[in-house]
């Protein structure tokens, strides 16, 4: 996988020795099976990731993806039943660390990061077996520290299957699960989408949908998104998306960067200081002009 998918003989020899080229220094996090990890022969910093339970297959199409929102899969090795990812390493936090930490979202850098959440799904659910990932919560999304949000653990991703009638896993985080990944139907790209409601709702109420809707226009996306019945919510992500995009009373073109989260406050702190900058000279200007015009009018009713 990640140059070529699963091998035998030479080349998964090749592979055994490849994944001894990694040490690992950390444990990164919470996580019992993820290290931060030094390739030996470039001392460049990775992730190293352990899972026992995995569908080999989505890895597989994970690892050919090539996308700022997709970590990049480096190598991956299965070895007597565990499967060993070796990925990019982002400096950054998940969206729940942020949250953890106070951290209040303006409503344009909540469109922000969840229109590029939708980005990164986009490039899941187009697949030709979309992949559905059955896990997105807000510890599953990192922001990088240059703002560019990533979507990460695939462990209970799933590849959409045409004809079969129900999940053969039920998996996901209550709270964020949709009903259908509880045995009621088969997971698609809807079941997704529930889950980027709940995010948004959390993220504009600090409260699951159960307990607050968010109120406004937004509020009524979450209240779509998150419907019991899969065909009320949006068809697919990239619907939802461009309800996101108008709602920020913009269109992200194809090859504009990603803002950076903390940017739209950035920008309200320099618009602030241009005002006051403004006003400032404006009031030193009247000043002047004022002491002025009583010089000249002193001279003139001298004169007289």
């Amino acid at each position: 996988m990640g140059s070529g998918g699963y091998r035998s003989g030479k080349e998964s020899m090749e592979k055994e020795t490849a994944l001894e080229g990694y040490e690992e220094i950390a444990r990164l996090g919470k996580e019992r099976d993820v290290w931060l990890v030094l390739d030996k022969a470039s001392s460049k910093v990775f992730v190293k990731k352990c899972r026992r339970d995995f569908d080999p297959e989505v890895y597989e199409s994970i690892s050919r993806i090539q996308d700022p929102h997709i970590p990049k899969i480096i190598l991956c090795q299965e070895q007597e039943g565990v499967l060993y990812i070796i990925e990019e390493y982002i400096p950054g936090e998940t969206l729940m660390e942020k949250i953890e930490q106070g951290c209040i979202f303006l409503r344009q850098e909540t469109l922000e990061i969840l229109v590029q959440l939708c980005e990164a799904l986009e490039c899941l659910h187009v697949r030709y077996k979309p992949i559905i990932h059955r896990d997105i919560k807000p510890s599953n999304i990192l922001i990088s520290n240059d703002g560019v949000v990533k979507l990460i653990d695939y462990n209970a991703a799933r590849r959409y299957e045409e004809g079969e009638t129900k999940d053969t896993r039920c998996i996901g985080t209550p709270g964020y699960a949709a009903p259908e990944q509880y045995g009621f139907s088969q997971s698609d790209v809807r079941t997704d989408i529930y889950a980027v409601g709940v995010v948004l709702n959390y993220m504009l109420t600090g409260c699951p949908v159960t307990e607050k809707i968010a109120s406004g226009k937004l509020g009524e996306v979450v209240k779509k998104c998150t419907q019991v019945d899969m065909k009320n919510r949006y068809g697919s992500i990239t619907e939802l998306k461009q309800e996101l995009q108008r709602l920020m009373g913009r269109r992200r073109g194809g090859d504009e960067k990603a803002m950076a989260p903390s940017q739209s406050r950035e920008k309200i702190w320099k618009a602030g200081l241009t005002v006051m900058t403004f006003g400032i000279g404006v009031g030193i200007g009247l000043a002047v002009f004022w002491e002025l015009w009583e010089l000249v009018l002193s001279d003139i009713l001298k004169f007289w």
